[in-house]
């Protein structure tokens, strides 16, 4: 399946939370496996729906073509629409990801889930690397055969925090700057206290203030927000 190419690690904010997994899956997209593992990297992430999932793995598969490895992304969300042929010969490749793999929760999936199972066990042997997603952890599956259970907990399980479990100031002062915009640190706490939490909503309406505050001249401050914030209700 295709993946966002335009998703990389710089474009991901790093909170100290999450350095370590950051750490992690550039190892992987290194070709780096953990000696603990004995064979292969295999890593299980899971966290809060936005928490920036899908953008790891999307980055990660940049990042490793970068470096000469063959990358696959396999999204679960969708998964009426797939067959488990989706998987056949992935194992040829140096890196898979697979994300949502909560959606495999089911009885209904039972087929996905040893396709999955066999598909770990091929990239284990072959000390290839192998990172899923999830929105739950590992222990939290109930409707799923416990052999594959027992593989997401062989590797090393991170889970990933979204900026709105951490510091949701700190992260729009970050992406202004990436957008080169100066936002006073009073008009960020403004945004905070009056709009949505999410991470897609806040960059959409960092890119109307860009937009807007060029074609107006106009500095970031807390009235001109005001009016801006007022004009999408």
């Amino acid at each position: 399946m295709c993946f966002n190419p335009g998703r990389s690690f710089e474009d991901f904010w790093t909170h100290p939370r999450n350095a370590e997994l950051l750490h992690q899956l550039k190892r992987i997209g290194q070709g780096e496996s953990d000696a603990s593992l004995q064979a292969g990297t295999a890593l299980f992430v899971w966290g809060n729906p936005a928490s920036g999932k899908t953008h790891l793995l999307e980055a990660l598969c940049k990042f490793a073509d970068r470096y000469g490895y063959r990358a696959a992304y396999v999204d679960f969300a969708e998964i009426d629409m797939l067959s488990t042929a989706v998987l056949d010969g992935l194992e040829a490749l140096d890196l898979v990801c697979l994300d949502n793999l909560d959606s495999l929760d089911n009885d209904s999936c039972y087929d996905f889930q040893v396709a999955v199972f066999r598909l770990f066990n091929q990239m284990k042997e072959m000390s290839k690397g192998l990172v899923m997603t999830s929105s739950k952890p590992a222990h939290s599956y109930k409707n799923t055969i416990p052999d594959l259970i027992s593989r997401f907990q062989w590797g090393l399980s991170y889970q990933v925090f979204g900026f709105d479990q951490l510091d949701s100031h700190a992260f729009l002062i970050w992406a202004a700057r990436r957008k080169g915009m100066l936002l006073p640190n009073a008009s960020a706490d403004y945004i905070v206290k009056h709009y949505s939490r999410s991470a897609h909503d806040l960059l959409h309406l960092l890119e109307q203030l860009d937009t807007i505050s060029l074609r107006e001249q106009r500095k970031l401050t807390i009235p001109f927000i005001r009016k801006i914030m007022g004009a999408q209700d």
